[in-house]
């Protein structure tokens, strides 16, 4: 009787299992067929663009004449377009790369300790040119924490971070940071911990897209910008670091906030 009840558990678990990597297939698969078309929409359009001049160009060329103001303007606009969908490309490719590196540990953590405050502020500056009137990124910490950690990548991760907060507002807003320490008493866990949080009072999560949040290539909502890549690299650099992230919102126009958490272990005081 023992050996059935294992047998019964062992198949149990195995159909769990079983069930969890068909919808990660399914999940990869979704997520090649976007990144195919993020990859395929600006190549068609630039193919578009290009044919388009060229017939202007010959027709002229053909007449003897020069091209009107009209198509000069029309010109001028299609390069424009031209230069941003080279760099959207380009983007999509390097963020792919970057997750199948880390993934596949092919690009080492060169870790030290490193302030955050600085990181902070390298990020915060880095992103303040994408703010709009009436929104500010603020940082509510008192003193300094010194965290082991790969600053460059890391300083990838919170820029993502705040990045992602200021598109998320809608209008007026703020993108704020902060870290608090959580006691092991208070948690359950073998040691202290911090977390630092970058938090935002714009749209929102969905409970549909909560759970997607960190999926390759899932973006929130028709209309979302970007290519769904940011927060699923910033879970790779986190993870690579032996740390979680997470993901908290009460809804929609509620705001949502990142929080990562990281053991006490890789922390020391600012003063060492």
């Amino acid at each position: 009787m023992v050996f059935v009840d294992s047998l019964e558990t062992q198949v149990s678990n195995l159909e769990r299992e079983n069930a969890k990597l068909r919808e990660d297939l399914k999940a990869q698969a979704l997520g090649v067929d976007k990144a195919i078309h993020d990859i395929r929409s600006p190549i068609v359009n630039l193919f578009g663009f290009y044919k388009e001049l060229f017939e202007d160009i010959n027709s002229a060329y053909e007449k003897g004449e020069l091209l009107s103001e009209e198509q000069m303007n029309d010109a001028k606009e299609g390069f424009e377009f031209v230069f941003a969908s080279k760099e959207k490309i380009e983007v999509l490719l390097t963020d792919m790369l970057a997750i199948a590196k880390l993934r596949s540990g092919k690009i080492p953590l060169n870790t030290e300790y490193h302030s955050l405050n600085k990181i902070i502020d390298f990020s915060t500056k880095e992103n303040e040119a994408f703010l709009s009137e009436g929104q500010e990124i603020t940082y509510k910490c008192q003193g300094d924490l010194v965290i082991n950690c790969d600053e460059y990548k890391f300083g990838e991760v919170i820029s993502n971070l705040i990045k992602n907060g200021i598109e998320a507002l809608d209008g007026k807003g703020e993108v704020e940071i902060s870290y608090f320490d959580v006691p092991k008493s208070h948690s359950g866990a073998r040691e202290d911990k911090y977390v630092i949080c970058i938090s935002d009072t714009g749209k929102g999560i969905s409970v549909e897209d909560k759970p997607h949040i960190f999926e390759d290539f899932y973006t929130r909502g028709k209309g979302n910008k970007g290519t769904g890549l940011g927060l699923a690299s910033c879970k790779a650099i986190v993870e690579k670091h032996g740390w979680k992230i997470n993901v908290y919102s009460d809804g929609p126009g509620k705001g949502a906030s990142l929080h990562i958490s990281l053991p006490a272990s890789d922390i020391k005081p600012a003063d060492q």
